[in-house]
Order: structure tokens, then sequence, then C-alpha cells
């Protein structure tokens, strides 16, 4: 692509890059640039399935999985519309870290994070001293304090 497809000057998008202050997102975007591309993909799936293009494609199998259902989407969505295709397909993939610790907190330990920084707002230092002495001499009755789930 970016030696094979040249401007209406005759300069591929490399020479382009090189001779100008243009990005790679503006110069694939001029109409004959864009106009070659997108003839260049339609042959390419007129030529081929879905499925060969998908197998042939440096992306992991999860964003495979994605563009395929992404497909039957737009498969239902053209039903709908009486058989018209849509313009333009946007996908998003999240990139997201798992290994984020944020990520994994469970809504407990984030009720209880909030609860500590607005405690000291609500119960006063006395309160707290009280209730800190139950526990210390094993004062409060621990089966006493659940809640009831609904009935």
């Amino acid at each position: 692509m970016l030696t094979a497809i040249v401007d209406s000057n005759g300069q591929n998008i490399i020479e382009q890059l090189w001779n100008s202050q243009q990005i790679f997102m503006s110069i694939v975007n001029k109409a004959d640039i864009k106009g070659t591309i997108t003839d260049a993909n339609q042959d390419l799936m007129h030529s081929n399935s879905m499925e060969d293009i998908l197998s042939e494609a440096y992306t992991s199998p999860a964003n495979k999985k994605m563009i395929r259902q992404v497909v039957k989407v737009v498969h239902d969505i053209q039903k709908a519309a009486s058989g018209q295709a849509p313009k333009q397909i946007a996908i998003e993939f999240a990139r997201e870290s798992r290994r984020n610790s944020k990520l994994s907190q469970t809504r407990g330990h984030k009720l209880q994070d909030i609860y500590q920084k607005i405690s000291g707002d609500i119960v006063n230092k006395n309160l707290k001293d009280k209730l800190a002495e139950y526990i210390k001499n094993n004062q409060l009755n621990k089966d006493k304090y659940y809640t009831r789930g609904a009935s």
C-alpha cells in the first residue's frame, strides 16, 4: 500500500510522507488515494470470503470473534433497513489492562472505602471510643448484628 498506491501526481504514500509535512492519515484520506484503497479493498472482498480474510488477519482471536459478531449485527441492521447497507461502520476495541488493581475492586471494598472517608464527619470521636471499648471488652454479641434478606 505504501509504495503501490499513487496519487494524481504520481507520488506514492512514502514519497508524500518524505516530501511534505503531511501525516499518514491526511495522505490516505485524500480523495484519489482513498478511492484507490477502497477499490483495492472491494476487489479483495469480492475474491475472498470474510472468514478467509479474518484467518489471515494479524489480530487476536478475541478481536476476530468481535469482528464476526459485528458483521452479524450489521446484517441484522441491514435486514431491518429494507436491505440498505450502512455507509460506515466503526468498531472500538477496549485496551484496558486487566492487571490494574483498581479494576478488580469489588463493590464492597468501594463502599467500605467511602464509609471510611465519610465516617469521621458523621460519627464523633466519643462514639468511636465507646465502640472501641465495647469491642475490646467483647461486650458486643456479634450474633445479634446481621441483616435479613428480602423475603
